[in-house]
């Protein structure tokens, strides 16, 4: 989702932290092992037999630690369940909960935005547009669009996006070598940023709860798409961090020392939904927002939308409009 805009600003979350307090001490005096000015049953046997022999004192003592690890063991098997039962409120209750109160969103049709849409035959063209030295023409063929009543977003989405699809595929169909690829993915770049420098009129105002954290799955390589994403919430009026690449422990620090009201992450490879379940879980428990909202994208969620659920987040986008439409929604359930 494009440059690193981690530590750059301050950071803010939203959320429903939950606690347990185990703590607190018995009221002391009568009745109490120790304190107050009552004499405990075995002090008592102490004091009349100095020896600490007794036909007694021996039995009484053994019923009594008996009894402290009856208590013991209790104690600790209550504070076991209170700890499952909370975590899975967390990890598991909490996610559904937020998922089943989230909206399905559609995203508008071109018909409801009062533009044309945006062919495959366009993209193609503007993919050889940007296999040229010169962008310069790819940005006239933008500027073009823009005058026809096209939204920059819908540019984003529909034309830059599924350009550098479409090189990932020419690249495995042999049709363009790696160098190739990685030039016209710089070029897309140079373009996006050119875009937003031009679109830089944020529509909404920005608030200070709208604070945004975007990533790819720790591993994953594709970062175009994040950087239209970023785009489309910085447009909207958010504050965004984008840090794709980042491992698994530098999102850790940054959740652990910046509040978030919503956390994005992007998974490319199917197969790997289990490391973003586990992603999610690590980012949860160390948030300094325990509230945090979680969406989920990426080809896996536009197929599967209902698989946010399993990796325990809290809504799923297939594009970014929806995702900022879902973040509005997540938002709005901050306390």
């Amino acid at each position: 989702m494009g440059s690193v805009d981690q530590p750059k600003n301050g950071g803010q979350t939203w959320g429903v932290a939950m606690r347990s307090d185990m703590s607190g001490s018995p009221p002391k005096g009568k009745g109490s092992p120790t304190g107050g000015s009552g004499t405990s049953y075995i002090s008592g046997m102490s004091s009349k037999y100095p020896s600490g022999r007794s036909d007694t004192a021996p039995y009484a003592t053994r019923a009594q630690a008996e009894d402290d690890r009856a208590n013991e063991k209790s104690i600790k098997d209550k504070a076991l369940t209170r700890a499952t039962l909370e975590q899975t409120i967390e990890n598991e209750a909490i996610p559904r909960l937020l998922l089943a109160r989230t909206e399905i969103i559609r995203p508008q049709d071109h018909a409801q935005l009062n533009e044309v849409a945006i062919s495959e035959q366009m993209v193609e063209d503007f993919v050889k547009l940007v296999r040229t030295k010169d962008i310069t023409t790819a940005l006239d063929y933008i500027e073009r669009l823009q005058q026809d009543g096209t939204q920059i977003e819908t540019i984003w989405l529909d034309l830059l996006g599924p350009s550098a699809v479409l090189l990932g595929e020419m690249w495995n169909r042999d049709e363009c070598d790696f160098l190739e690829v990685t030039l016209c993915t710089w070029r897309l770049h140079e373009i996006l940023r050119s875009t937003t420098t031009l679109s830089n009129n944020i529509m909404e105002s920005r608030t200070p709860k709208r604070r945004i954290l975007i990533a790819s799955l720790p591993g994953e390589q594709h970062s175009f798409g994040l950087a239209i994403i970023e785009a489309m919430f910085r447009r909207s009026g958010w504050h965004v961090w984008s840090w794709p690449g980042a491992s698994t422990q530098e999102l850790t620090r940054l959740v652990e020392t910046e509040w978030f009201a919503v956390i994005g992450l992007s998974l490319s490879a199917s197969e790997r939904i289990d490391d973003l379940s586990g992603v999610i879980h690590s980012l949860r428990r160390a948030s300094q927002n325990r509230s945090a909202g979680f969406v989920v994208g990426g080809p896996t969620f536009v197929e599967h939308p209902e698989f946010a659920a399993r990796v325990g987040a809290n809504a799923a986008a297939t594009n970014g409009r929806q995702a900022i439409l879902q973040a509005h929604n997540l938002l709005a359930l901050l306390p």
